[in-house]
């Protein structure tokens, strides 16, 4: 999910209500990888707060695994989040 979150954020795709600290979350991720080419959210510094961030790695897996729901359909729209 995170990769796939990625590429949402690089297109322009993900958009949010302009949340100081939600952006400030999501500037604070970096990405570990793991052998297996697995990307697991990370941050730099103890302070830095990555929570919201997380949670939105977390619900997209839970949209991607979902059986009911299309991806082409989630991914022909806009993603709106709202803190």
């Amino acid at each position: 999910p995170m990769k796939q979150l990625d590429g949402l954020i690089r297109e322009k795709r993900i958009i949010h209500n302009g949340d100081p600290v939600f952006t400030w979350m999501l500037s604070n991720v970096t990405a570990k990888l793991d052998k297996k080419d697995n990307v697991f959210p990370n941050k730099d510094r103890d302070e830095n707060k990555i929570d919201g961030a997380v949670a939105l790695i977390m619900a997209m897996n839970r949209y991607m695994n979902d059986d009911a729901a299309s991806l082409d359909d989630f991914l022909n729209n806009q993603i709106s989040v709202s803190f």
